[in-house]
């Protein structure tokens, strides 16, 4: 149901089901939570995102990527670099998924000075990346004006 509410915008539904589950005493499981984070994703609930996930990081639901790749993608969308960069560099092992993830939010709101940045963090990564290889970025956000 929670998943439902999130793929179809229904973010504070999604949110309100969350906390009724939890009165009840039921176990919120991996999947749970992410459509959670999905929800206010897909809601522009980023505040109220950050919230649940740092609620969550304090409980028993072990966090996936998958779970920082949707924090990533809420705080880029939002414009909120520093903070989605400082949340990559908190999981274990980042994949190039966060680090790409970034990368478009950066590009979407033509953040050059980091993309520049993460397009070399990227390829240290992993050198043979064509994708980012072949990215210019400057180009590409000037053309998009």
């Amino acid at each position: 149901m929670i998943y439902s509410y999130a793929q179809n915008g229904y973010g504070r539904k999604a949110l309100e089901l969350f906390e009724r589950m939890m009165k009840l005493g039921l176990q919120a499981n991996d999947v749970t939570v992410l459509s959670v984070l999905l929800a206010c994703n897909n809601s522009g609930l980023v505040d109220e995102g950050c919230e649940f996930f740092e609620s969550i990081r304090k409980g028993k639901v072990v966090l996936t990527n998958d779970h920082y790749a949707c924090m990533v993608d809420m705080l880029g969308r939002a414009g909120r670099f520093d903070e989605a960069e400082m949340l990559i560099n908190e999981v274990l092992n980042p994949d190039l998924v966060l680090w790409r993830t970034l990368l478009s939010a950066c590009k979407i709101h033509r953040n050059v000075e980091m993309a520049e940045r993460l397009k070399r963090k990227i390829l240290e990564i992993a050198p043979g990346d064509s994708h980012v290889k072949s990215l210019r970025i400057h180009g590409e956000m000037e053309q998009s004006d």
